[in-house]
């Protein structure tokens, strides 16, 4: 059966946005050894469960369409890697979860035709690589709040927002992890993979 893997970036207290989504804070930490990270994970999945919100930033920063978009000054630290990253986020099946968007402009999309547990029961259930998401706090805590995440990449920024969006929310009750394996970024950030308990 396929895995379901989360990759989020995080503040160190918990954080994954400012109080409106806001994604400002994270964008001085990235460079090439992160966006190399992420790369190492789309290479290993096939599908990208995505929200609207979501959906709507990463085509403005990555879609082939639309790059280099509103990384701005941040585009250059990511060089060879960014643009690999680019080209796999053009290529990956993309499932987006919304009810509001009437139509998707980045290639390979599709909307969700079921409920966040039985489309991700479903691709679960499909040969092929992982499944991965990245960003949709609001999907994530539904995904959480279902149990459904198999293995859990924190990348934790050495930044503390005091408030915004939390990677946990308050239906996410009681969340039991195992760490299996860290890694420490030149930024002072750290990558945490849990697997679920």
């Amino acid at each position: 059966m396929r895995k379901l893997v989360l990759l989020m970036n995080v503040s160190v207290d918990g954080y994954v946005g400012g109080p409106n989504g806001e994604l400002d804070w994270l964008f001085p930490f990235l460079g090439p050894a992160q966006v190399e990270c992420v790369t190492e994970f789309l290479r290993e999945a096939d599908t990208m469960l995505i929200g609207r919100v979501s959906y709507l930033q990463q085509i403005a920063y990555w879609s082939a369409k639309t790059a280099p978009g509103p990384l701005g000054k941040y585009q250059a630290k990511f060089g060879d890697a960014g643009d690999e990253m680019s080209a796999l986020l053009d290529e990956i099946a993309k499932v987006v979860f919304s009810r509001t968007l009437e139509r998707l402009d980045w290639s390979n999309s599709r909307f969700a035709t079921a409920d966040v547990a039985e489309e991700v029961t479903r691709l679960k259930q499909q040969p092929g690589k992982n499944i991965i998401v990245r960003g949709s706090a609001t999907l994530v805590h539904d995904l959480i709040r279902l149990r459904l995440i198999d293995e859990y990449n924190l990348v934790v920024h050495p930044i503390a927002l005091g408030r915004g969006i939390p990677l946990f929310g308050e239906s996410s009750g009681h969340v039991k992890l195992r760490l299996v394996a860290t890694k420490t970024f030149d930024s002072g950030a750290l990558l945490l993979t849990y697997q679920g308990v």
